[in-house]
């Protein structure tokens, strides 16, 4: 019986990008031979959408350049079998390991996704064996303007090992995360707006006896039981971005609260207890030849006063890069860091 998990691992990816690659060849391969024969079959499209990733398919109905099968597997935007990463979102799911199945599809304006199967192997006295299962419905593409809501429900099977009676650190847990998240790109990708925010339910021991209060919302007891260890707890973060590629400037707001009880095991990476702001500004000039990069970050942690103290981390960036022909590449950086506490010995 091993002690640890496997690593070997059998999983079929469908590599979407290369089909589109080839589809955007045909494409430009047809738009060049119209203009040199002068075909009227370009006009069916407009010229200033070939390189436009959300037309590809509608380019390459109006030219004839797209199967039925093409079409359909264009629209699947992940599919994997075996050892798969799903990732759906920072709170829900973020490239944790499944081995199963992940899928997820763009109908028209409508977009769903699912992954199942298991995220660890049972091995005694080290992991129970865990299941996963996750599902994403909205409307939009991820890359464009879009509204989805995510769900993911991660079990132990209490049953699945033998567990020492002196190994007291490890128990079977369950998790449960809902969340929504969105983008909204206005004046042709001048401006993005984006932000998520997710609600978790963690049960630390499902050994533990059953928490009943009329307190409860129904519909949570029907996605995980109550036990006496389990906690709930909430995340979010929002950003607006200026992007204007003309003049080659970009600048961000961000900020983001992860509560100290929020954990969600699909997004393990996650580090909670921390309220953070954040901005940047980068600015090209000179033809792109000198880039200005600078940051700003400030985050603190006891966000609800359960340390004794609270710490305070401040820190900055500022970079300047030059690319000039046949000249070396230079770059000069600058980032201080800071960090404080309030905590007053008595």
């Amino acid at each position: 019986n091993s002690s640890r998990q496997s690593l070997n691992s059998v999983s079929f990816i469908l590599d979407i990008e290369r089909l589109k690659s080839k589809i955007k060849e045909r494409i430009s391969e047809k738009a060049s031979s119209a203009i040199s024969s002068a075909d009227s079959t370009l006009g069916k499209i407009d010229p200033a959408t070939l390189n436009d990733p959300s037309k590809l398919v509608d380019n390459a109905e109006k030219l004839g350049l797209i199967s039925p099968a093409e079409k359909f597997f264009l629209n699947i935007k992940t599919l994997g079998i075996g050892r798969t990463y799903p990732t759906y979102s920072d709170f829900t799911v973020n490239g944790v390991p499944v081995n199963g199945l992940d899928l997820g599809y763009q109908l028209g304006i409508l977009y769903f996704a699912v992954a199942v199967g298991n995220n660890l192997d049972g091995i005694n006295d080290v992991s129970f064996k865990r299941s996963f299962l996750s599902g994403q419905f909205g409307f939009g593409e991820k890359e464009n303007t879009h509204f989805f809501l995510s769900a993911v429900k991660m079990k132990d099977d209490p049953n699945s090992i033998q567990v020492s009676p002196s190994n007291l650190s490890l128990t079977p847990q369950e998790n449960v995360v809902l969340g929504s998240e969105g983008k909204l790109n206005l004046f042709n990708k001048l401006i993005e707006i984006d932000g998520e925010g997710a609600v978790s339910g963690l049960t630390r021991n499902l050994n533990d006896a059953d928490f009943t209060s009329g307190s409860i919302p129904g519909f949570i007891n029907d996605l995980l039981t109550p036990k006496l260890s389990t906690s709930f707890d909430y995340a979010w973060k929002g950003k607006i971005a200026f992007n204007n590629q003309a003049t080659a400037t970009y600048f961000s707001l961000g900020v983001n609260r992860i509560g100290p009880g929020f954990i969600s095991l699909g997004a393990p990476n996650l580090r909670q207890d921390q309220f953070q702001f954040d901005a940047k500004f980068d600015q090209k000039i000179a033809e792109k030849k000198i880039t200005l990069k600078t940051f700003f970050r400030v985050y603190h942690d006891n966000l609800i006063n359960w340390k004794q103290s609270t710490t305070t981390t401040t820190s900055f960036g500022i970079n300047l890069g030059f690319y000039f022909p046949k000249l070396p590449f230079f770059q000069i950086n600058y980032s201080p860091y800071s960090q404080r506490n309030d905590n007053v010995l008595v």
